[in-house]
């Protein structure tokens, strides 16, 4: 979890919102592999961010995982551990589906109209287009088979997280009532 803490913020910290994704987490971690001198392009990455920010979550967890991995041996297990956590985000079609954010969960419960000057000064305060709360996801799983069930789960996951931030953006409560109609919600946790 050290060392995916580490790469998780680092590409938070260095790539713009598009390149945020299990992609570009995958990417690195596959330039953890040592060369002769025993130095990974991800140690050098991540030296040049401290040499830049040391006191950085993600530099001092990358420092963590560098003693916990001290052992070759170990450190391979670590990182294919950590691979084997994200194999399916190697799937091309789960890649595709999860690399760009097209969900727009950020209008869930958020004022109707367009003109409000409730959601005129939330947008000045995000600093971006949150659109109006005219929106709906039909999220559909297989009940006979749950290989995908975990894009689901972090999509509620995402949502139920989005709905308290849009809550306090609105001063408590959402201006749009939320409806979320659930049916075999216990097969999610089969995975």
């Amino acid at each position: 979890m050290i060392y995916l803490q580490a790469i998780f913020y680092y590409v938070i910290r260095h790539y713009d919102k598009r390149h945020q994704n299990f992609t570009t987490v995958l990417n690195l971690i596959r330039q953890s592999n040592p060369d002769s001198t025993g130095v990974s392009q991800l140690d050098k990455l991540f030296k040049d961010w401290e040499s830049k920010e040391p006191d950085s979550i993600g530099v001092k967890q990358y420092k963590h995982f560098k003693v916990a991995a001290s052992v070759p041996k170990m450190m391979s297990t670590i990182i294919m551990v950590a691979t084997a956590r994200l194999a399916a985000f190697n799937i091309k079609e789960v890649a595709e589906l999860t690399d760009t954010d097209d969900m727009e969960i950020d209008r869930i419960g958020m004022p109707l109209d367009d003109d409000s000057e409730l959601l005129k000064d939330i947008n000045k305060k995000a600093g971006k287009h949150i659109g109006n709360g005219k929106i709906a996801y039909f999220i559909i799983t297989k009940p006979s088979d749950s290989t995908f069930n975990y894009l689901a789960s972090l999509f509620y996951t995402q949502v139920f997280s989005m709905i308290d931030e849009n809550a306090k953006r609105c001063g408590g409560s959402l201006p749009t009532s939320l409806d979320i109609f659930m049916d075999e919600w216990p097969q999610l946790r089969r995975n």
